[in-house]
């Protein structure tokens, strides 16, 4: 028992050990400092009481009091220091002429951007325009803003330009106008009579011209110029006089029918137009009614097609007309305008009411009762008569006693069964005429005359006419007696109620037959302009969104279209509870045209007007009203920008425009155009505008070449022509970008490397221009086989298709008395080798055999015996010689099966016999198939056709496809053969592909593919993208991107884009490769040192130092007592950094 005690003891003590020995192991986790990082010298595996961790502040941060935590007690606790805060820089420098903006960021910390922006007149003439607050201050140069000039230049003619400098040396400054006047008599200024210099630099406009006053001729709108004096054509000078007339006689002229060019080179009135007289349809006087809506509108003008709506002004009255009409195009409603009177009735005539006018009498309004009589043989039907909004009730007001001989209901001699006593209740015995059968065993009399009703009912049913039934005489046919059954089509638009009509008493059932597949636009209904919302496409089972009218409230939030009509029927219920609507929203870019309220009704409508430079949304769903709806606002109001498109430039460029050349163009936009080329000739108006419905108000002009029509040559030919014979650009021969590599001068022998399309390869190393146009013909040639003819190859279109590059190998059959030279053709550039492909079998017996040999001795031994023989022997030959002459028969070529083809033509015709040189024509007998062999065939003096008989087969496209990794989405869901128009969808299997390719393909018509089938390939991810010079990314970069993403360029201040072909402003990753050409185009720099050197100066400006973009100009002057040496240009040109200096002694 000791023992054991003890050996408890010794464990509660390793136990308190090991709790000791945990707890008191120092400090673990390493606390986290925002925007700061453990100094490295502070770092170690264990931390032990008393230990210290140093912070230092990350990239753009400082603390005041450096950051130190100190291991106590087992915990971190922060001994001394504070936040890490951002780096401040110092207030950033102002510059002369400009000031700075903050751009990203606020207090001057670190990543704060400022940009510096030059005062009007100025502008930055350093490389950068913004700095940013870096770890160790401002980053960039201070930017210097340099005052703007516009260039001085010399005015064309007989033009005084006031406003100009004095001294030559003086620059125009930004703000300075220049105005401008003509010298002389007979001339007018073309152009602005003012300028200015703008803050970029540049004029506001070009300098005018000044030209001989003429009057310029306008666009004739439905009108012709009938007369003119001195003529009709151009020039107008002043004093000419036009006279105008309609192109029709229906059209009414608006403007002068007689102008005159006044000596300020404008027209004393503008040109006439003739338009259709407009035909509007008149307003009436409104009686007792107010107009509830209309289309476009409740005011006049009311156009044609110009619908209205009415109501009564009170519940208590009756409209008489029509509740809509509508504006027709001869200026006539095509119903009178509806009036709405008070509810009265009138005495009931004609009811066989006694005395009518003595017992109705007075004031007969809406309720009005009235006791009455009614005249011998007839009975009332109430003890008061009542006047309601339907007249009299009840109806009618007097009844018959008994009943009348029934007429008309193909009773059998009526007259001998219905006579005498026809009380109500008396039945009377009848019989039924021919092709009738009775009802009934007996008739009877009751207040709705003889029943059953009818009393006699046809034995069977006509054909159905009338029923929308597709040819009713041949379905309906025959016996069709009661009961009879038959199948039937409906007409189009129409869909049939049942599989088949059944003859019944009532006629065919069911009824009806046929019944329209869609519905008409609910009328009569209280939907609030149902003609916006039900419209279109109407077809059984669509659904449509409507509003009700003030005072209705909808049934359902959408109306659907049932063999019944609409449903719910009705759409609009009169409404029991009104909530109201508190005032209307907010639209974007529009504005309320009356008003607001605080509240509104159900049924009140608020209508929207868009704000100038926005046009309304006219859209399906869209209106220019939100409707108050039980509390809610209902419709959809959206204003849309205006703008016009810009289109291409066919062989123009935009000269000027105002506001600018540069969409967006918006409404009133100018545009002045003018060719690239003096020798061009422009086709359409020189100036066009943007009009206010998005519009231009004339297409784009385009510069066409000045050519001559070739004319039909009668036995002539050109032996030689003015100018020279040259080459055109070779378009159409696969030849890459021809305008690249064919310009400049092609004179007869010009020689021009080029390039080939994808898929053609070159047929030499250069073109050289000939006669007959660019050698070698063609320039580039496909780089595969097409499908070999005439080779004797068995169904040559099964096998040969698709993809035959060179190098391709195709298995392929002979026809029947031909073998295969090889296992399999191959496409190579000499066509498909071996050649032929398919060898005729040589066929048939020769032997030869041997000569006879005659001594003169076995001759005289033989004697008469031979030559009797040989006689003989010569007269079987003859005959035999005679009889093959006389048995030879014509040769003919054998008429073989036609295979979904018939002979179109035949020359001399189609019959046989085909006598050598007769040709056939071959034509599919369907259109949707193609043909396979040639169309024209021959036949030939051995009696055998050129060609074999084509035939027509199915047209289909081949699924020939490799690939294991490609996906393939076949639409519609078809089998092979595919049919032409069905369409192929590619997709990728598989994490990290790329398709190669197009995405869909389509069957075309000819039985290829609209496209090569695509490829599956692994995407490579492309690094950073690399530096280009005096350029920067638009956007933060990124370590990877995926193929096919792109990174936008952007040039330094001063630095041009090069837009030339080839160059753009995008790299673009392509499988781990950065593709494209971005390159910026460098300014030239001009100092007055360089200037001092060679003894020359700014003609206009006089400023230390100058920056000219690319492509701008630079013009100098000798200094004073200096000449030129040689003929020097002193307008120079930059080109990308480099400027040729003149220089003066």
């Amino acid at each position: 028992m000791g023992k054991m005690e003890s050996s408890l003891v010794f464990l509660c003590l390793w136990i308190c050990f090991i709790v000791y020995a945990s707890t008191s192991n120092g400090c673990t986790e390493i606390p986290v400092v925002e925007n700061a990082e453990v100094a490295e010298t502070s770092k170690k595996p264990h931390y032990s009481e008393g230990d210290t961790l140093d912070y230092i502040c990350g990239l753009g941060y400082a603390s005041l009091i450096k950051i130190i935590y100190k291991c106590n007690n087992n915990k971190w606790t922060k001994w001394r220091g504070e936040k890490c805060s951002l780096k401040r820089c110092e207030s950033p420098e102002d510059i002369p002429n400009g000031r700075y903006i903050i751009e990203r960021g606020s207090g001057f910390v670190f990543g704060t951007v400022i940009k510096y922006i030059c005062n009007d007149g100025f502008q930055i003439m350093s490389r950068f325009d913004t700095r940013t607050c870096r770890d160790g201050g401002w980053d960039n140069q201070l930017p210097a803003c340099e005052e703007v000039s516009c260039e001085r230049k010399t005015a064309e003619g007989n033009i005084r330009v006031e406003g100009l400098p004095n001294d030559p040396e003086d620059f125009i400054r930004y703000g300075q106008r220049l105005t401008f006047s003509c010298l002389g008599e007979g001339l007018i200024l073309r152009g602005p009579k003012e300028i200015t210099c703008l803050s970029n630099g540049e004029w506001s406009s070009p300098f005018p011209k000044c030209v001989e006053v003429t009057c310029e001729g306008e666009q004739l709108i439905n009108v012709d110029i009938l007369t003119g004096h001195p003529g009709i054509i151009s020039p107008y000078k002043p004093g000419h006089v036009l006279v105008f007339r309609c192109t029709d006689v229906d059209l009414k002229m608006q403007g002068q029918r007689v102008i005159e060019c006044l000596s300020n080179g404008k027209w004393d009135q503008p040109y006439p137009k003739c338009e259709a007289a407009e035909v509007t349809c008149e307003g009436e006087q409104l009686i007792g009614v107010d107009i509830l809506t209309g289309h476009p509108g409740i005011a006049p003008p009311y156009k044609r097609g110009h619908v209205l709506v009415f109501r009564c002004t009170d519940v208590t009255l009756k409209m008489q007309g029509q509740r809509v009409i509508e504006c027709l195009p001869n200026g006539k409603w095509d119903q009178p305008y509806p009036k709405c009177e008070e509810i009265k009735c009138e005495a009931p005539r004609d009811q066989h009411v006694y005395s009518p006018s003595q017992y109705f009498r007075g004031d007969m309004k809406l309720g009005a009762r009235r006791s009455y009589r009614c005249e011998s043989g007839y009975e009332k039907m109430a003890e008061e008569a009542t006047c309601t909004r339907d007249g009299w009730t009840p109806k009618p007001l007097c009844a018959k006693s008994g009943c009348e001989a029934p007429r008309d209901q193909h009773v059998y001699r009526s007259y001998e069964y219905f006579r005498g006593d026809m009380k109500l209740g008396s039945k009377q015995y009848y019989s039924c005429e021919s092709g009738y059968e009775k009802m009934a065993e007996d008739a009877t009399c009751t207040r709705d005359g003889w029943t059953p009703n009818p009393l006699c009912a046809k034995s069977g049913c006509e054909a159905p006419r009338d029923q929308h039934v597709y040819s009713p005489s041949q379905y309906f046919r025959g016996d069709m007696k009661l009961g009879a059954r038959r199948s039937y089509r409906c007409e189009s638009g129409y869909d049939k109620m049942a599989e088949e009509a059944t003859c019944t008493r009532d006629g065919w059932t069911p009824k009806p037959l046929c019944a329209k597949s869609g519905c008409e636009a609910p009328r009569d209904q209280h939907i609030y302009r149902s003609y916006d919302y039900f419209r279109g496409d109407m077809k059984l089972g669509s659904k449509q969104y409507y509003s009700c009218e003030s005072g209705y409230e909808k049934m359902a939030e959408e109306a659907t279209c049932t063999r019944d009509g609409w449903t719910p029927n009705p759409l609009c219920a009169v409404m029991t509870v009104s909530a109201k609507c508190g005032p209307p929203p907010r639209v974007n870019d529009a504005d309320t045209v009356e008003m607001t309220k605080k509240e509104y009704n159900t049924g009140e409508r608020v209508e929207y007007i868009c704000f100038n430079k926005y046009i309304l949304d006219q859209r399906h769903s869209f209106t220019k009203y939100l409707t108050c709806q039980q509390g809610q606002w209902r419709g959809n109001v959206k204003c849309l920008k205006v703008t016009c498109e810009g289109e291409q430039l066919i062989g123009v460029d935009i000269l000027t425009g105002h506001p600018g050349i540069v969409s967006p163009y918006k409404p009133g936009h100018v545009l002045v155009f003018r060719c690239t080329d003096v020798d061009l000739k422009m086709q359409g108006q020189r100036t066009i505008e943007c009009l206010s419905n998005g519009k231009w108000d004339q297409p784009y002009p385009k510069c066409e070449e000045v050519t001559c029509e070739g004319e039909q040559l009668i036995n002539v030919d050109i032996l030689t022509g003015h100018p020279e014979i040259k080459c055109e650009a070779p378009r159409d021969q696969h030849v890459y970008s021809p305008s690249q590599y064919f310009r400049g001068d092609m004179k007869l022998g010009a020689r021009r490397s080029y390039r080939c399309e994808s898929g053609y390869e070159k047929m030499a190393a250069e073109a050289t221009c000939t006669r007959d146009g660019w050698t070698p013909k063609p320039l580039c040639a496909e780089s595969g086989c097409e499908a070999p003819r005439d080779l004797h190859i068995y169904r040559s279109y099964d096998y040969f298709r698709g993809d035959m590059k060179l190098g391709s190998k195709l298995y392929y059959s002979c026809e029947s008395g031909y073998e295969k030279m090889a296992a399999e053709a191959t496409c190579t550039r000499d066509g498909w080798t071996p050649n032929p492909l398919c060898a005729g079998q040589w066929r048939g017996n020769v032997k030869c055999l041997k000569p006879c040999t005659v001594t003169k001795e076995l001759m005289a031994e033989r004697g008469n015996q031979l030559k009797m023989k040989f006689c003989k022997m010569f007269l079987f030959l003859l005959l035999m010689i005679m009889d093959v002459s006389t048995n030879a028969q014509e040769i003919t070529c054998e008429g073989e099966q036609l295979i979904n083809v018939d002979i179109l033509i035949g020359h001399p015709g189609i019959a046989p016999p085909y006598k050598p040189g007769h040709i056939l024509v071959f034509r599919c007998t369907d259109v949707n198939l193609k043909m396979h062999g040639q169309q024209t065939i021959e036949c030939r003096s051995n009696g055998k056709w050129n060609y074999p008989y084509p035939k027509c087969e199915e047209v289909t496209c081949l699924l020939n496809t490799n690939e294991n990794n490609i996906k393939m989405e076949l639409f519609p869901d078809f089998e092979c053969p595919v049919k032409p128009g069905y369409n192929v969808t590619f997709s990728c299997n598989g994490q990290g592909l790329i398709l190669k390719g197009q995405r869909e393909i389509t069957c075309q018509s000819n039985g290829e593919w609209s496209s090569p089938f695509p490829k599956c390939e692994v995407s490579v991810k492309c690094g950073p993208p690399p530096r280009v010079n005096n350029a920067d990314t638009v956007e933060m970069t990124k370590k990877e991107y995926n193929t096919g993403e792109r990174v936008e360029y952007i040039c330094f201040n001063k630095y041009i884009l090069d837009q030339r072909h080839s160059f753009t402003k995008y790299l673009t990753c392509q499988q781990g490769q950065w593709t494209g050409n971005v390159k910026c185009l460098k300014p030239c720099t001009v100092t007055k040192e360089l200037m001092a050197e060679r003894g020359i100066d700014l003609a206009y400006v006089n400023q230390q130092k100058m920056f000219a973009p690319h492509n701008d100009h630079i013009t100098f002057v000798c200094l004073r007592g200096k000449n030129p040496v040689g003929i020097t240009d002193f307008r120079q040109k930059c080109n990308d950094g480099e400027i040729n200096l003149p220089e003066c002694v």
